[in-house]
């Protein structure tokens, strides 16, 4: 989710994690792919995934591909951004790891349903808006995604967006709105396990700043920790 701590400065917390945005991130530049020895990725993956209180890192243990729908308070005009983040991971992992299957038949809360939902709060959806406000805490969260595992296998995602006192935009250089697909993007790798990387270049860096369309692709870092939990 990301609070606003002060006129362009933000604070991204998702998924119980909490994404700092200060300053613009860069591109990440394109560098030679470099892949991590085994034992220096299995020390990676246990510093940068998600953990039970016993050391356990949390994912879906094969159960692939994670399907996500859309609550019908999710707008239209941002699906093809979030189809895009979709897309980047998959390609990431090189084999369908997300997939979406539409919009559901009518709308839901989030909760531990079996079924991983992308949600869009707005004045239209009151009961939606009061069923995420704790999930948002009192700072300002522009998105949180709330898992639930069983031990050590997940079995419930869900991906709030915060509409009503954030704006979102699908342009690059929309000026005081959230990038979706950033967003999206960032959220999934929560969704996947995936916890906060303090490389500003990573896709999970804990920040950003509002128009900031600087992670949209997925960093070899990100990609290679895949290999832990989905190989």
């Amino acid at each position: 989710m990301i609070k606003v701590i002060a006129p362009f400065f933000f604070t991204l917390i998702l998924s119980a994690c909490s994404v700092k945005v200060g300053t613009e991130v860069a591109e990440a530049p394109d560098l030679p792919q470099k892949v991590m020895p085994t034992a220096e990725l299995e020390t990676q993956c246990n510093s940068l995934y998600t953990l039970t209180p016993n050391g356990k890192r949390i994912s879906w243990k094969g159960a692939v591909p994670v399907t996500f729908y859309f609550d019908p308070s999710f707008p239209q005009e941002f699906i093809p951004d979030v189809q895009a983040a979709i897309t980047a991971w998959n390609e990431a992992a090189g084999f369908k790891l997300i997939q979406e299957k539409g919009y559901r038949s009518k709308a839901t809360l989030p909760g531990n349903d079996n079924v991983n939902t992308f949600y869009f709060v707005s004045p239209k959806s009151p009961a939606l808006a009061a069923a995420a406000k704790p999930l948002f805490g009192p700072d300002g969260t522009i998105a949180v995604t709330h898992e639930y595992s069983l031990a050590n296998k997940m079995v419930d995602a869900d991906i709030i967006f915060d509409g009503v006192d954030q704006a979102f935009s699908t342009s690059r250089w929309h000026l005081g709105s959230w990038d979706v697909e950033s967003t999206a993007l960032h959220e999934l790798g929560h969704a996947l396990g995936l916890d906060h990387n303090p490389d500003p270049f990573s896709t999970m860096f804990f920040g950003g700043i509002s128009y900031s369309f600087s992670l949209r692709k997925i960093d070899e870092t990100s990609r290679q920790l895949l290999n832990c939990e989905y190989k």
